[in-house]
């Protein structure tokens, strides 16, 4: 029996380059992950920061991909450590983006093997949403209101390319945790809107009138053999990760035998805010969680929980 505990945590980087707060590297520290994925990293300074603090641990990141056609802007970066120890070092590839489409998230896989010779494949995933959308890319039908739905569509899409993407890896366990910007408050009507796409006509599998929920996403991480019992569907800890919503989770996938799953009884499982008491409420730019925390929202301040969760392998 071998177990990993895994921390997974949105440092809100984004493309600012900004130094990352001391805190950060004290609450990682503190809870001793053998695995830590942190969503929207960015900078190069802060890589060299973390490969100092964490020198007991194999540390790769990207800065992002640039977006296709244009290239004129790139997604966000992710960083990965893993434990020295833990995994056979000798094992360890990366793989990550050159570059992102509509239906691709931010993404960083590691594959490499245990010591018990089990392989294993950890994907950091950050979905992205869509802020704004051009008129020529709209049906002419279709009120501005519908911007929200053809996100929604976008975001089910990347999480699904993800999903299809480690389906074909042939490591005997598969994990991937991140934030999915998507969760069981998501409810969308694809009743008045129709998607024009040179690409993908992104409605063409939801006819008029379906509902896009969270049942879809947890339907088609079950067809493509995640979610599998006992864990039915996404793992996320009790509480909130983002303002009120639960939008970070975990999802793993077992084949050739190998027993993996979820140890939902662990004290290591935990939506945490304690961090947030770092912050002060003279900023402009935050809100209140109902953990009872005042959370920065500026870019280089961590505004989500730190999620962290055990899987079990045998």
């Amino acid at each position: 029996m071998e177990n990993l505990k895994i921390l997974e945590w949105n440092i809100n980087g984004r493309s600012s380059n900004k130094p990352l707060p001391e805190f950060v590297f004290s609450e990682i520290l503190k809870r001793e992950p053998d695995v830590a994925v942190l969503l929207e990293f960015n900078g190069t300074n802060n890589a060299r920061k973390i490969k100092k603090v964490l020198s007991e641990y194999h540390v790769f990141h990207y800065d992002g991909a640039p977006y296709a056609p244009n290239f004129d802007k790139s997604g966000n970066g992710i960083l990965m450590a893993i434990k020295k120890g833990k995994f056979d070092e000798e094992s360890i590839s990366e793989h990550h983006p050159d570059q992102l489409s509509d239906d691709d998230p931010d993404w960083f896989t590691i594959e490499c093997s245990l010591l018990n010779k089990k392989k294993i494949s950890i994907t950091g995933i950050h979905v992205r949403p869509m802020y704004k959308i051009s008129e020529s890319d709209m049906d002419k039908n279709c009120e501005s209101k519908d911007i929200d739905i053809v996100d929604s569509q976008r975001r089910k899409n990347q999480i699904e390319k993800i999903i299809k993407q480690n389906s074909n890896l042939e490591t005997q366990i598969q994990v991937i945790v991140g934030d999915f910007n998507y969760g069981p408050h998501v409810t969308k009507f694809l009743s008045s809107c129709k998607w024009n796409s040179d690409n993908k006509d992104y409605f063409e599998k939801e006819p008029k009138g379906h509902e896009l929920n969270w049942q879809n996403i947890i339907d088609m991480l079950r067809i493509n053999g995640f979610c599998k019992n006992p864990d039915f569907s996404p793992y996320s800890p009790l509480g909130t990760s983002w303002k009120g919503y639960n939008l970070d989770w975990l999802v793993i996938r077992k084949i050739r035998g190998v027993n993996t799953q979820i140890d939902k009884s662990s004290d290591y499982n935990s939506l945490d805010w304690e961090f947030a008491k770092n912050y002060q409420k003279n900023y402009t730019d935050g809100y209140l969680v109902p953990e009872g925390y005042f959370v920065r929202t500026d870019p280089g301040h961590p505004d989500h929980a730190i999620f962290t969760a055990e899987i079990r392998i045998s």
